[in-house]
């Protein structure tokens, strides 16, 4: 045996090879550890789109249920000139808001082998009340003990024979049980707005005795900042807090920074009312001008189109989002600025957008609204 042991030489080329192999295999896991880093931002990014289609497609398909065509999407702006268009974006986001009656609701015709004796039928459900008496200004409905109806809600008062819509939103917190009087903000039609909540359908008040009391459900859906990261978000029109503030929206996926909507119409003969005679508004890239459906056009009736730009005439909707990543992807060093941001439908200005090293990632939803074609939106089953 040899008892002489290691010189000094071999200590340090054994000690150099086993720094080396370390040092390979540190880097390695490094590498690999960034790599799990990047797909896993990936990851959360795909979640975060399939949360925000999933929401919009299932929103998306109620709009128009069980109220009038022209009033399913909404263009009005509160408080600015007739003709402003505030929903539309060249060189920011777009929003989206439309209306569905409340589909959770329960009427019985009057018929005494199913119970009800009532003219007019029977009403009930939660979502659904008898009017005992309705005024100019107010309307008395039967409430049960565990009804409320909040305040900022949109109601649709009909006569028992599904006439005469009536539009309100409620001022008030409006709770049961019994009779209650519920003063909604009803306002005339004037320049010709597309908001169930301004909008009073018919000025004859004194069918409404007997009739029913629908809740109308607003989906209002925009991109904002929570905590400085971008988040679309909902905003029902309920205020629960009563401060009408941030808290009362409804966060619906996180990284959402940008949103562009294109509202494809009816198609008719001759040349399309839209910008590019495409029949597609909201799309035209050609000139930096925002491009919205109009409500002061001609409106369609009984779900006919009319092939106005009346937002009734609206027959499918395209929804174009870009995802970030939560965080920064360090992975690709400091000359990495981030993934680009991508133009849109009608976008042509994304400067404003700081890249920040963020991964992104687009996605499209199109989607066609069944219930615009109804031609009497207003039965009660």
């Amino acid at each position: 045996m040899n008892a002489r042991g290691f010189t000094l030489i071999e200590l340090l080329v054994g000690g150099a090879i086993g720094v080396l192999a370390v040092t390979m295999v540190l880097g390695v896991f490094i590498s690999q550890n960034a790599s799990f880093q990047s797909l896993d931002l990936v990851r959360q990014m795909n979640a975060n789109a399939r949360d925000a289609s999933l929401e919009l497609e299932n929103s998306l398909k109620r709009a128009g249920y069980g109220i009038d065509p022209s009033l399913a999407f909404d263009f009005s702006c509160p408080g600015q000139a007739v003709g402003t268009k505030c929903h539309d974006s060249y060189n920011g986001t777009d929003d989206l808001r439309f209306y569905a009656r409340n589909p959770n609701y329960v009427y019985t015709p009057q018929n005494p082998v199913l119970g009800c004796v009532t003219v007019g039928g029977c009403f009930g459900g939660g979502a659904m009340w008898s009017i005992v008496a309705a005024t100019s200004t107010t309307i008395t409905a039967a409430l049960g003990s565990l009804d409320v109806i909040q305040k900022g809600r949109i109601v649709m008062a009909l006569c028992s024979d599904s006439s005469h819509p009536v539009y309100g939103k409620i001022t008030a917190n409006a709770p049961g049980p019994g009779n209650v009087f519920i003063t909604p903000q009803i306002f005339t039609h004037t320049g010709g707005t597309a908001d169930p909540s301004s909008l009073i359908g018919d000025s004859a008040f004194s069918c409404h005795n007997g009739g029913a009391l629908f809740l109308v459900d607003q989906y209002h859906y925009y991109v904002t900042k929570l905590n400085n990261e971008p988040w679309l978000v909902l905003d029902t029109g309920i205020d629960y807090d009563g401060l009408n503030d941030i808290n009362n929206r409804i966060p619906v996926a996180r990284g959402v920074e940008e949103m562009q909507v294109a509202y494809l119409y009816a198609v008719g003969t001759g040349t399309a009312p839209d910008s590019n005679h495409d029949w597609i508004v909201g799309n035209d890239a050609t000139v930096s001008a925002v491009e919205e459906p109009d409500p002061t056009a001609a409106r369609p009736l009984n779900g006919a189109a009319n092939f106005s730009l009346n937002p009734g005439n609206i027959r499918g909707v395209r929804v174009s989002m870009l995802v970030r990543s939560p965080i920064p992807d360090r992975r690709l060093g400091a000359s990495f600025l981030g993934d680009p941001a991508l133009k849109f439908e009608n976008r042509t200005d994304v400067s404003a957008v700081t890249l920040g090293q963020y991964r992104r990632m687009p996605i499209t939803l199109s989607l066609a609204i069944r219930n615009m074609g109804s031609a009497n939106p207003y039965l009660f089953f």
